[in-house]
């Protein structure tokens, strides 16, 4: 069964008007690949050796990480890697050496941390991207479950501590800063997972398939199942208090809990759109639902009636045609958001008006050779 949501149905004509445009391409001796799909299950390009790869569409953006206000990195199609060094104002490719999707990155401070893909794909950096190491995961007996070897998510407690989850439901632990990764086994159901998140050093949970939920008290040593009441396929998690929390997942599901993850209540919205992301943390509340064609908050601590409020998009960003990933919350109630087709937004101190921080033609500078 796949998480992946269905194509926009306007897609068809544009893949015939791609096909057209591919033939002009390889003639003139280059191969070129659009890549379509939100959640790719494989590389997000193709070429052929000594060809050139020729983008026709900028790279979706699937996660982020900002360990300070003006230094964060975000991921995406074709081993892309964006870092910023002053809170959006320029951004810079850094050279991955691999042409993979990233769908997780995670950074402890400003100098190190890691991002993973398909094909089991590990990176690592200790100089904030000036370099990118692949790390070595044993992952091989992963092929029969998943030819792909989706890597979904990666977090880590601290420079030694860390985990990673796949899409099959591994989930691989390390106590060495990835040196060294030893697969868990998981208590009670198998499931996909699509996020991992921890909201103190030892309390953590993930989410994933069939309403998945699983929790770690001790670090992500050990997890255990937790009852969700749901059988949909659930995107991400966030806690505003050790027990108020709440969930999102596909088809417009909203999940809550005021008993730190005990029991949890389906919230009726009557929404149908796909959710993948939550945002919260700046202390305001508010709780930031992203997903296909969505994109609105409510105040997460107001538990008797929940509002939908919505935010004023960039002119350039249509809703209509708009798909977010992710999104994290900064210490100044700001929060920075990832989509399709190179999406970057950032909403600053609470305004209900957001600013496209990403353009690719304006402000991202090419990557260093040899970098």
């Amino acid at each position: 069964m796949k998480n992946t949501p269905s194509i926009p149905p306007n897609q068809g004509r544009n893949r015939r008007l791609l096909t057209k445009a591919l033939g002009i391409v390889i003639a003139c001796g280059a191969v070129a690949v659009y890549y379509w799909g939100p959640f790719s299950e494989g590389e997000s390009s193709v070429s052929a050796r000594n060809h050139r790869i020729i983008r026709l569409s900028h790279d979706h953006l699937y996660d982020l990480s900002f360990p300070t206000k003006e230094k964060g990195w975000v991921v995406g199609d074709y081993g892309t890697i964006l870092a910023t060094q002053d809170g959006g104002k320029w951004w810079s490719r850094q050279e991955t050496g691999t042409h993979a999707l990233l769908r997780g990155v995670d950074f402890v401070d400003e100098k190190r941390g890691w991002a993973v893909g398909v094909r089991g794909t590990v990176l690592h950096t200790e100089d904030g991207g000036q370099s990118w190491a692949k790390q070595e995961m044993d992952a091989r007996h992963l092929l029969s479950l998943d030819p792909d070897v989706y890597l979904r998510d990666v977090h880590f407690l601290d420079p030694s501590r860390g985990l990673i989850i796949a899409r099959t439901g591994s989930i691989f632990f390390t106590e060495d800063g990835g040196s060294h990764w030893q697969e868990q086994a998981l208590e009670g159901k198998d499931a996909r997972l699509n996020r991992v998140r921890f909201f103190s050093p030892q309390v953590g949970w993930m989410v994933g398939e069939f309403g998945s939920l699983f929790v770690t008290q001790d670090g992500g040593r050990s997890w255990k199942p937790r009852e969700s009441g749901t059988k949909v396929t659930l995107m991400d998690i966030v806690f505003l208090n050790p027990q108020l929390g709440y969930v999102v997942g596909l088809s417009g599901t909203l999940l809550r809990t005021q008993d730190g993850g005990e029991t949890w209540e389906a919230i009726s919205i009557g929404r149908k759109e796909n959710f993948f992301g939550l945002s919260a943390g700046d202390g305001s509340g508010r709780v930031w639902v992203l997903g296909n064609r969505f994109f609105q908050w409510f105040d997460g601590q107001n538990q008797e009636k929940l509002r939908w409020h919505e935010v004023m998009l960039p002119k350039e960003i249509n809703l209509l045609e708009a798909w977010f990933y992710a999104g994290q919350a900064d210490a100044n109630g700001g929060v920075w958001v990832t989509g399709r087709e190179g999406v970057l937004l950032h909403g600053a101190n609470g305004k209900e008006s957001w600013m496209s921080v990403l353009s690719w033609e304006r402000n991202v500078r090419p990557a260093k050779e040899g970098s």
